[in-house]
């Protein structure tokens, strides 16, 4: 499977150490791991079917072309929140069709038909999803003749990840100047973060105090699928760091969830 990492970039002045933490003293406690490996992941690709996988597999007539414009052709699977609305968005005021929403399993076989509405006044092709999270769901829409003919369909699966993020930062390898920071996803979410770290130096009594480093430039934002991997690069020589305990801190978030955290692990300079 092929591995792959969106990349964005934006640009913002930002200062490495000037977290939500404040830069003196810190007890706080930060694990270098939330949940555990999930072996249940659901969906390590950011396309695990093609649109001809999803016709032959459900009961739906391919698509034609003869009047959707097949938005979804090239891109059939997305990941989503609970609730939000989806669709093609694309209206048909002379024509009837008829949209579907479906929860499936990950055969794509039918469990229920959890919506079904029929559009004949040139509304908007939309539904709204319901607030339960890990559901795979279709999305059909299909234009009718007057005889009730299928004359074009548009499918796309949509995917409401579970309010869960199982993660793990490592060091993976250590030398005078720099340091490979792993960032491991365990699924089911794909996570979110940025290039953005900061380090802390652990003092007597176990504190931890906050080392500030401004650095100016570009950010970059990265999306890690499950069930792989990310390494960071640290150059050691920027922080001018002395002998003693230090821990890299790194925030990450949950695609499509509320969950946001902050995750660290320690190495030693001698």
């Amino acid at each position: 499977m092929q591995k792959r990492i969106a990349i964005f970039m934006f640009f913002i002045i930002m200062l490495v150490g000037c977290s939500a933490e404040s830069t003196g003293m810190s007890t706080q406690s930060i694990p270098s791991e939330i949940g555990s490996p999930n072996k249940e992941t659901v969906f390590s690709d950011e396309r695990p079917w093609t649109s001809e996988d999803i016709y032959e597999k459900t009961e739906y007539e391919p698509f034609t072309g003869k009047y959707f414009k097949g938005l979804f052709i090239n891109n059939p699977f997305f990941m989503v929140k609970p609730k939000e609305q989806v669709g093609s968005f694309e209206t048909f005021p002379k024509h009837k069709v008829r949209v579907q929403l479906v929860e499936r399993n990950r055969e794509l076989e039918k469990l229920r038909v959890v919506k079904e509405e029929l559009f004949t006044k040139g509304e908007k092709l939309t539904v709204q999803l319901p607030e339960e999270t890990g559901v795979l769901y279709s999305y059909s829409q299909e234009l009718l003749s007057d005889s009730e003919e299928v004359l074009d369909t548009d499918v796309v699966m949509y995917y409401v990840p579970p309010r869960e993020m199982n993660a793990q930062v490592s060091i993976e390898e250590q030398t005078a100047d720099l340091l490979n920071f792993k960032v491991e996803n365990w699924g089911p979410t794909w996570l979110s973060f940025g290039k953005d770290y900061f380090i802390q130096e652990k003092k007597q009594d176990g504190n931890w105090k906050t080392i500030p480093l401004a650095l100016s430039g570009a950010d970059i934002g990265y999306e890690l699928p499950p069930g792989k991997v990310h390494m960071q690069q640290i150059h050691l020589e920027n922080w001018n760091l002395g002998q003693g305990v230090y821990r890299v801190v790194k925030p990450i978030k949950a695609k499509n969830t509320d969950i946001s955290v902050q995750l660290a692990a320690e190495f030693t300079v001698d």
